[in-house]
């Protein structure tokens, strides 16, 4: 970021008033303009996790998927029934904000839940939507695909 507004928000702005650029051209600027923004929350996300390590908290990544209620993972070394808490940012969210929810450890045949187990109705709203707003662009995804295959 510089200046306030991060640096990606200035150049998508920027790109939205040239004036009829080639296809090309358009789409190049598009390209350079996610990867700024994506080097941008590296950064933020190397940050948090500087602090984390700074205050003794050792974060690891984990391949999850996320409801309303809580978040799935594969395997984890978590007891049953222990209380934990689970930190995590999702894209496009609050401008990369992170969020920190207590949650209890369940496993079933599936994996590893970790159920919120104090989440209010607002952050439930704003977790369903990111869910739902995931599963569309999938399945607009699987809908190139096979629209591109038939082609």
């Amino acid at each position: 970021m510089a200046g306030g507004a991060p640096l990606a928000e200035r150049a998508r702005a920027s790109v939205g008033r040239l004036h009829r650029p080639q296809p090309e051209i358009r789409e190049a600027l598009s390209v350079l303009v996610d990867a700024i923004g994506r080097l941008e929350q590296d950064l933020v996300d190397l940050r948090v996790q500087h602090l984390f390590r700074e205050h003794g908290i050792e974060p690891s990544l984990h391949d999850v998927v996320i409801g309303g209620d809580g978040i799935r993972l594969q395997e984890g070394p978590w007891k049953d029934g222990a209380s934990h808490t689970v930190v995590f940012s999702l894209p496009d969210v609050g401008g990369g904000q992170w969020f920190s929810l207590p949650c209890v450890v369940a496993h079933d045949d599936m994996g590893v839940e970790l159920m919120f187990t104090d989440l209010s109705d607002d952050l439930r709203d704003t977790l369903v939507g990111f869910v739902f707003r995931t599963q569309a662009k999938e399945r607009r995804r699987e809908l190139d695909t096979l629209t591109r295959a038939r082609s």
